[in-house]
């Protein structure tokens, strides 16, 4: 029988009183219990990552299930034995292809019929996500002058004979690093290379393997950090990586390098991580002839067997890694994510074009003889459709990340794969309303980068959604729907329906799932709400009590839940948040205080700084708090990454400037 919320609730609060001092050493046995679960449980949830999609094999196929719809399969076709049905369910391509090496003509081919795009990439992120470490490309400080002291160590960072080296050095280890590329351009630029020299015996892969180094350069702050997300383990202070004597390398071509690289479009569909993407989601049923396309494309790494004797799903894994490990210059198409990163390999269109006319157009999905897509016919396969271009941005800005409750993910660069969850993305037809299916360029504009910061305003954002959902166009209706004054904070829909929770590369940014603030999973569990990330200073209660008045009595919240995730029920929630196991909701907490009044927060948010075991969170308040107070704690010698003695060490001894500067900006 499922419980009822309501008669828990009157279970947990009612009682004899007579039972109630024999009950009194039960109850606290109990309670405990009920903590080591949570914090359990809690510490658990740290590490989930969302599940991969996961195929069958059937006979000579490998066939991937879809995010939108049961009925779309990916298919990867090994033999012979089932080409006949593909091809006769699918739409006729010809002899055209995107997908190969040899159909990308270069972005430079672009600039004569399309200056201003080719104008607004040049200066987009996406180009200078993966580049080659050349002094029109690098914006670390390599002068020498500027040196980081982390884990007992010393990074330092030079030029020598024009080229780029990063240097490491304590009493165990002592390691100089031939710096080959740089990752980003935005706010932090990452660096990858080689070993050169060493104290000690390393792997020989450090030497051989272009690998993520340990430091990078923070560029606003203009100084070097250690580099975080590099594995897969939080950044705690136990679970840091060694970032002088540690042994494991991230291989940066076969991990990063997928989604900052352009890639022919065949070769990443055939890759561990573009076939999972491709299936997932797809807006159709697409078969690959994966053998026959090795063969074709890369003869010279063919390992399988004959072509009337299927390879086993093991034979094809080893020949699939062998293409990851190609070296990029031979079989990439360029560094960065370029023009045909996004349009596919354009060669034809660029032959069959003037500055005026053109009589060929860039296909939006992958086509080529050994690539079949079930479609209606040829136009609606490769127009720029809404499932194409959704595919598009899916390609990269997804994958797994550490999640909430409710499956959103907790970290950036999975936005594709966190606005699918929401609302406003049709999973399969007749899913949601006849409202039109949300695209990312709907925001976003692909060709003109971010920036620093989102540029449209709250009320630009607000039309956005308005624009579907036109029974909120009037500033009554908003009102009505929203319970807060119209065109104020708590009106605006990305506010409640898109909050920022989601931890960007130096604060908290909006997740892309969008949801309601009546969420039950986050509710239960004590994680970021809509609602107190607003209102940190009011108790779960008072949320609960106000989302049931507003929006109807059926949002129901399990009292067993409530009572064992908020063990402080009529404290503020937060002050629950920033005492969470869950590291993504300390940090949603304190970034929420740090941005709303910190200093009101300053107790909790010193504290933070000084206790917090996550790097990342420490860093992201250490900069909000530099602009709250107007100082640079690391100018009065605290820094995010240093060890927790440290910390609690200088701390002290500045806390009480803090305050005084504190009160002077409340003035």
């Amino acid at each position: 029988m499922d419980s009822n919320p309501e008669t828990e609730n009157q279970s947990a609060r009612q009682g004899s009183l007579g039972l109630a001092l024999p009950l009194v050493g039960v109850i606290v046995v109990v309670l405990g219990i009920i903590l080591l679960l949570k914090r359990n449980r809690d510490e658990a949830a740290e590490h989930t990552y969302a599940e991969p999609n996961q195929p069958s094999d059937s006979g000579d196929q490998i066939i991937w299930g879809n995010f939108f719809n049961p009925s779309n399969r990916v298919t990867y076709l090994q033999g012979e034995e089932s080409r006949a049905a593909v091809v006769h369910a699918s739409v006729d391509t010809g002899t055209n292809s995107n997908v190969r090496r040899a159909d990308y003509a270069g972005s430079a081919s672009c600039q004569e019929c399309h200056a201003d795009k080719y104008r607004d990439w040049t200066s987009h992120a996406h180009r200078w996500m993966n580049a080659m470490a050349v002094p029109e490309n690098v914006k670390g400080d390599f002068s020498g002058n500027k040196s980081i002291s982390y884990q007992g160590g010393i990074g330092t960072f030079y030029q020598e004979k024009n080229e780029y080296r990063m240097h490491t050095e304590r009493s165990d280890r002592t390691r100089t690093y031939h710096v080959t590329r740089t990752i980003g351009s935005r706010f932090f630029q990452y660096y990858v290379g080689t070993l050169l020299e060493s104290s000690g015996q390393e792997p020989t892969e450090m030497r051989e393997v272009e690998h993520v180094l340990p430091f990078g350069f923070w560029i606003d702050e203009g100084e070097w950090v250690p580099t975080v997300h590099i594995f897969r383990e939080p950044d705690t202070e136990h679970t840091a990586v060694d970032s002088f004597a540690g042994e494991r390398i991230v291989h940066y071509d076969i991990g990063c390098s997928r989604c900052h690289t352009t890639w022919p479009y065949g070769d990443w569909m055939i890759t561990s991580s573009g076939n999972q993407r491709l299936s997932f989601y797809s807006p159709r049923s697409v078969t690959i002839e994966a053998r026959r396309y090795i063969e074709s494309e890369h003869p010279n790494l063919v390992t399988m067997r004959n072509s009337d004797t299927p390879g086993t799903l093991d034979d094809y894994a080893a020949l699939v890694k062998r293409i990851e490990g190609q070296p990029y210059k031979d079989h990439r198409v360029a560094l960065g994510i370029t023009c045909e990163a996004c349009h596919n390999g354009s060669k034809e269109h660029v032959a069959n074009s003037t500055r005026t006319n053109t009589t060929v157009l860039p296909y939006f999905s992958p086509v080529h003889p050994l690539v079949h897509s079930e479609a209606e016919d040829f136009d609606s396969l490769v127009k720029k459709s809404d499932g194409n271009v959704n595919m598009i941005c899916g390609r990269c800005h997804s994958g797994g990340r550490p999640v909430y409750a409710n499956g959103t993910h907790t970290w950036n660069s999975t936005e594709f794969a966190d606005g699918v969850q929401g609302y406003c993305y049709k999973r399969k037809p007749g899913s949601h309303s006849s409202s039109p299916t949300l695209t990312c360029v709907h925001c976003h504009d692909p060709h003109k980068t971010t920036g620093p910061k989102w540029q449209r305003t709250p009320q630009q954002d607000d039309q956005g959604c308005i624009e579907c959902h036109q029974q909120f166009a009037t500033a009554d209706a908003v009102e009505a729907h929203t319970h807060h004054q119209a065109n104020g904070t708590g009106s605006h829909c990305m506010n409640c329906h898109m909050p920022k929770i989601n931890e960007g590369l130096q604060y908290m940014v909006r997740t892309h799932r969008i949801f309601n603030p009546t969420d039950s999973a986050m509710i239960e569990a004590n994680q970021p709400n809509a609602c107190n990330l607003c209102h940190l200073d009011k108790p779960i209660d008072w949320t609960i009590n106000h989302l049931r008045e507003w929006y109807g009595e059926h949002h129901r919240y399990a009292e067993s839940k409530i009572f064992r995730n908020y063990p402080h029920r009529d404290q503020p929630v937060g002050r629950e948040w920033l005492n969470s196991a869950h590291n993504a909701t300390r940090i949603a907490a304190a970034e929420a205080m740090a941005t709303s009044d910190p200093r009101r927060w300053l107790p909790e948010l010193i504290e933070f700084m000084t206790e917090d075991t996550h790097l990342v969170n420490r860093q992201f308040i250490q900069r909000r708090l530099d602009a709250a107070l107007g100082i640079k704690l690391r100018e009065k010698g605290f820094q995010f990454y240093m060890t927790k003695e440290q910390r609690r060490e200088v701390m002290a001894r500045i806390k009480p400037g803090l305050e005084v500067a504190a009160e002077r900006n409340r003035r």
